[in-house]
């Protein structure tokens, strides 16, 4: 009887996965992109799904129960996606987990039950009928090491030939997430997982213990949180242009070693501003743990919270402050309409007082949107969101064009604290939460990559610091701005 080594049945298994599993997704794609780039992703799809279902079944022996639970994962959530157009979501699965008996009856149609025939028990049965080669373990390590190697090539290359068009496939279309079969269901699977860990934990508070030293002069503290700007387009950090003509002429330190906790702002900033670091923190773990602000706050500092970033809190780490210490504006606003209630802060304050500006600052992908026109300074510039289209110096001067609105932002922000330094201590503190990346090694925007793997642009930070007329510890500091350091340091 003919028989095919387990390599080749992964390979098999990988391509029907990677179409007949995916007719939603691949239906997406086609109508978004030229039908050469709908091959690549085709091949790029299966390439990926074969080496991690090569890694997945590393022992022989393993192979088809391996497959069969895969086949399981992605036949039961190709009811949903291919047929209904529902996403895989882990708030979907969640729900699947809570429902009754009467939702799960309902669900049990004739059409879900001749699905699961043909997309799970019908493959699964062809599975286990097909006879394997047995090869000897050297032989079979041998043909395993070569594969898991020229796997990544291809995929290599075919990412560098079609992955900027599918970044921005993902990017500009979420469902994108949910409907990549059977990656989405896994991935969503364990969102939801470490989701139901998080809930589970008993809220922390840290510093109960902080009291407030008398002083002479109260002080006031502003926090500038900025977004996506890297280090290295900063003219402070040595960069040729100069992104940073305004606070240039104040007496700042730049620290030019300066490290980001994650490359989303979901981790980054709740990150930096409690006491957990980059390696132990994970998305949401802020709501269950008090923050900086939470500590200020109950200390005796009057602390606020003023954003610009998506109307929200990213972390939650803003709820347990009066409301009135906490000013949302919504997507549209320019950074510079925070200074205003910042004026107002500094004018009514009596004692200790810290503000966090939240910026919108430099986030992607309508670059172009996030300075007003007389900041427009490099030309020519990307007036569009399909920044894949633009030209690498087009995108690179709209990118510098939102770093010199920041910098002004900056320096207008120290211009208010320099109005008040007769009553207060002064300081300020701009850091951004992640970096972000123009088309290098084919890499737009942030995220896209976990920690390890993203590229320096997105990891390395700028981070302003300026002390007012404090001249002790400028000088301490000034000591340390080429010093490696990072997000951790922030709470501390």
């Amino acid at each position: 009887m003919f028989k095919i080594s387990h390599h080749f049945l992964i390979f098999i298994s990988a391509c029907i996965l990677g179409s007949f599993y995916n007719f939603y997704f691949l239906q997406e794609v086609l109508a978004l992109s030229s039908y050469f780039d709908f091959v690549l992703i085709i091949f790029l799809l299966v390439m990926v799904l074969a080496f991690s279902l090569e890694f997945l079944c590393f022992i022989p022996k393993s192979t088809k129960i391996i497959l069969s639970l895969v086949i399981l994962i992605a036949g039961i959530s190709s009811f949903p996606i291919n047929l209904l157009h529902i996403g895989i979501t882990d708030d979907l699965l969640a729900s699947v987990i809570e429902a009754n008996p009467r939702e799960i009856k309902e669900t049990l149609s004739l059409a879900f039950i001749l699905h699961f025939g043909i997309a799970v028990i019908l493959p699964c049965i062809l599975l286990w009928r097909i006879p394997i080669k047995e090869l000897s373990i050297w032989r079979d390590l041998k043909a395993k090491m070569i594969l898991l190697f020229i796997y990544p090539l291809l995929i290599a290359g075919l990412w560098f030939g079609v992955g900027k068009e599918l970044t921005f496939l993902f990017k500009n279309h979420r469902l994108f997430y949910y409907i990549l079969n059977p990656i989405s269901p896994i991935r969503s699977s364990v969102q939801l997982i470490k989701s139901l860990q998080i809930q589970n934990i008993p809220y922390t508070q840290v510093g109960l213990d902080a009291t407030l030293t008398p002083r002479t002069k109260p002080r006031a503290v502003v926090l500038i949180i900025g977004e996506s700007a890297r280090a290295q387009n900063f003219f402070l950090n040595g960069y040729t242009r100069n992104t940073n003509p305004y606070t240039s002429k104040q007496r700042v330190i730049s620290f030019k070693d300066f490290s980001s906790c994650g490359v989303i702002t979901a981790i980054s900033v709740p990150c930096m501003l409690t006491d957990y670091t980059q390696r132990n923190y994970e998305r949401d773990l802020s709501k269950h743990h008090d923050s900086l602000l939470d500590i200020a706050q109950r200390a005796g500092i009057s602390t606020y919270y003023i954003g610009n970033n998506g109307g929200g809190c990213v972390g939650d780490f803003c709820i347990r402050l009066p409301q009135n210490q906490v000013k949302f504006y919504n997507d549209g606003n320019l950074d510079g309409v925070m200074l205003e209630p910042l004026r107002e802060i500094l004018l009514k304050a009596k004692g200790d007082v810290f503000i966090i500006l939240h910026q919108m600052g430099s986030h992607g992908q309508a670059y172009f949107l996030r300075y007003p026109k007389e900041f427009e300074i490099f030309l020519p510039t990307c007036k569009t969101n399909e920044i894949q289209k633009c030209s690498y110096e087009e995108l690179l001067n709209t990118y510098d064009n939102t770093l010199v609105y920041t910098d002004y932002l900056i320096d207008a922000s120290i211009k208010e604290l320099q109005k008040v330094q007769n009553r207060f201590d002064v300081a300020l503190w701009y850091i951004s939460d992640h970096g972000e990346s123009l088309g290098e090694r084919g890499m737009y925007m942030h995220g896209g990559l976990p920690y390890l793997l993203a590229p320096d642009t997105q990891k390395k930070i700028p981070s302003i610091l300026w002390l007012g007329s404090n001249n002790k510890d400028f000088l301490a500091f000034k000591a340390q701005e080429n010093a490696p350091l990072n997000h951790d340091y922030v709470f501390h």
